[in-house]
């Protein structure tokens, strides 16, 4: 895609959006609400049309083709089936809609149930289906009609946690059996750095940055992708000219001294660490402490940075340096 940008009246939901999803590619676009996601999926699947810009599938320019003659499937938080079918028909419906004989229907249902773990489920029709089970049906009718690109919107957005990680296990897996490119979209950190090669970070309807998720989450472009990206946003310390940026885990508690000193004012569990927070003359920090004993509330501390680690960022402009 090319310089997308798409107006609702003045407001620009997307403004100037460019980049391209690989062959075999799992490519997904962080950001949150409102940040134009759902709308750059309706665009690339023909549900909207832009104001500016071009969309291309395959090398062949689709921004004003109807999206039933567009080879994308578009995959919801809430995958729609027909309740009233089974989850074998539901499959096999996609299956047909490309003019497939009955014998090639039949084996292509099959080897998608497989893949996806749903065989044992085949009989049973829709309504009577998990939330899981729903969303693994309508994923595998998604693959079934041979997409060049496929799109998913919050796909497990609505799921529990253990069934969020099983069903973004099936999509992983698929996509990489089925060999197509995929373009995933989330507000969700942990889903996008468990399913993506590289990820777009979508700011306000611009991309702000593109790369793999460790060079976004090391080495981000900007101080807004810097407050966004990562379970626990970048430090931030203003500095004359610039702005120093650490992460909680290249943090080190210490007596005294140190880069910036401050007061313990609370702390929380983060899985196998605590996330301490420190009120310093220059804002809140958060230290990751995986060691040691956790300092009382109220204790005078040290930070300590990790000089590999700090990044920098002009204050004017908001970008690293």
């Amino acid at each position: 895609m090319q310089a997308l940008t798409k107006l609702y009246g003045t407001r620009r939901a997307l403004e100037d959006a460019s980049f391209d999803v690989f062959e075999q590619e799992r490519c997904v676009v962080l950001g949150a609400s409102g940040a134009g996601k759902t709308t750059l999926l309706r665009l690339i699947a023909g549900l909207e049309e832009p104001n500016f810009g071009s969309i291309a599938i395959g090398g062949d320019d689709v921004t004003r083709v109807p999206p039933q003659l567009r080879s994308t499937s578009l995959l919801f938080s809430q995958g729609a089936l027909f309740p009233h079918m089974s989850a074998f028909e539901n499959l096999a419906f996609a299956v047909r809609a490309n003019g497939k004989r009955p014998a090639s229907v039949r084996s292509e249902v099959i080897e998608t149930a497989e893949l996806l773990q749903i065989t044992p489920h085949l009989a049973t029709p829709a309504r009577a289906l998990s939330a899981g089970e729903r969303q693994r049906v309508a994923l595998g009718r998604a693959l079934l009609r041979a997409p060049m690109v496929l799109l998913l919107d919050e796909p497990v957005a609505h799921l529990d946690p253990p069934l969020r990680e099983s069903v973004r296990n099936s999509i992983i897996k698929s996509a990489l059996a089925r060999k197509i490119a995929m373009l995933y979209v989330t507000h969700d950190h942990e889903d996008a750095f468990a399913v993506a090669d590289r990820i777009a970070v979508l700011i306000d309807g611009r991309i702000a940055q593109i790369d793999s998720p460790q060079a976004i989450y090391d080495f981000p472009a900007t101080l807004d992708v810097a407050r966004f990206i990562g379970p626990v946003p970048m430090n931030l310390f203003t500095e004359e000219t610039d702005v120093l940026g650490v992460r909680a885990e290249h943090v080190t508690l210490i007596d005294e001294g140190g880069d910036v000193t401050g007061v313990v004012v609370g702390s929380a569990l983060a899985g196998a660490s605590r996330l301490v927070r420190v009120k310093t003359n220059r804002g809140e920090a958060r230290v990751s402490l995986t060691s040691g004993v956790m300092p009382a509330i109220g204790t005078s501390v040290g930070l300590q940075f990790a000089p590999e680690h700090v990044r920098r960022f002009d204050r004017a402009t908001g970008h690293a340096k």
